[in-house]
């Protein structure tokens, strides 16, 4: 099973659950943001759907509050 990690802002560093969790699980994937301190909302979601084609899809997400976001494509969760 495919789990992208999309980590809150700062990129949920340290022991942050979802590092300690993508280090753990070898079928995982990380959602980098090119700057972290400018993050840019449309290259983000370029790169999650990059990262999903590149999966063939992916089976669940982990984003930073641990609500977990299900979903071919995820925009409109966000459009914030």
């Amino acid at each position: 099973m495919n789990t992208v990690f999309i980590p809150g802002y700062g990129n949920s560093l340290g022991l942050h659950w979802q590092r300690l969790w993508f280090q753990q699980f070898s079928d995982s994937y990380w959602l980098e943001q090119e700057d972290w301190e400018h993050p840019n909302k449309d290259k983000w979601i370029d790169k999650l759907d990059q990262l999903i084609d590149s999966l063939n899809g992916a089976d669940s997400f982990r984003d930073s509050q641990l609500r977990g976001l299900y979903g071919r494509r995820v925009e409109s969760v966000l459009s914030c």
